[in-house]
């Protein structure tokens, strides 16, 4: 068993300040295995050093480092998940440690935390986002401004759970951004400053598909069975039939 007080290794940061403006925080590497936003983050890091924008960007190119080494998606050091462990705690797990700091650090000074992510090694994701409700009215006002602006296939609008209500209460919107493209994802980061006034421009309009829930996608023979608004926002390369993965459902757009 994985001792509850392993450190995880510090992650590479990107502070870059701009001129006076609202404080986007970037994150990449949450699924240690998840490389195309990996690579994205590392590039708008090197885009934005000269600080030619309004606000503050901080970039975190690869939260989970132990997980980057193992080539698999959850901190090896304590078997835990990053992007589940928001808000972190204090005298927690590595995982848990690693994302309070995080956290308290960087993520409850943020307007809004931009978390990129793919496929991992053995999944498939759509151009999707997730954004979910807070009932803060300002904060879900930002998280719909964003996933609009993001140029998405499908959304997903759940209730939020406890972590993401505590980022609400510091003023911060969390979006969670997914792509097996690094180029889409460098471009979910230029959209996402555009909406928040960091770069000028406005991003061009487009019709997501927005769904209120999720369900688990267990058979390879679901993926083509699929009723009017769902969709299949994930999933694992099937093998005999059997896959993993996440269906939206419940389609609140037409």
């Amino acid at each position: 068993m994985f001792g509850p007080f392993r450190a995880s290794p510090t992650p590479p940061l990107v502070d870059i300040h701009g001129r006076p403006g609202t404080t986007l925080l970037i994150t990449a590497g949450m699924d240690g295995d998840e490389y195309a936003p990996i690579a994205a983050a590392y590039e708008a890091a090197e885009k934005f050093r000269d600080g030619d924008f309004n606000g503050r960007l901080i970039i975190v190119p690869i939260v989970n480092i132990a997980g980057f080494e193992a080539h698999m998606s959850a901190n090896p050091i304590d078997g835990k998940f990053p992007k589940y462990c928001i808000p972190g705690h204090a005298w927690g797990t590595s995982t848990e440690r690693l994302i309070y700091t995080l956290v308290q650090t960087y993520a409850r000074h943020a307007g809004l935390w931009l978390d990129l992510h793919s496929g991992a090694q053995n999944e498939i994701a759509i151009d999707c986002a997730w954004n979910d409700i807070t009932s803060v009215e300002d904060i879900d006002a930002r998280g719909t401004a964003c996933i609009t602006a993001l140029g998405i296939d499908a959304a997903i609008r759940e209730p939020a759970y406890r972590g993401l209500k505590t980022l609400a209460r510091y003023g911060c919107a969390y979006v969670l951004a997914e792509s097996e493209d690094e180029g889409t994802h460098a471009a979910y980061i230029e959209r996402t400053m555009q909406t928040l006034g960091m770069l000028p421009g406005t991003p061009a309009s487009r019709h997501t598909r927005t769904f209120s829930k999720t369900r688990p996608l267990r058979t390879f023979e679901e993926m083509h069975a699929l009723q009017d608004g769902e969709v299949v926002v994930w999933h694992t390369i099937p093998t005999h039939g059997e896959c993993r993965g996440a269906i939206a459902y419940d389609e609140q757009t037409s």
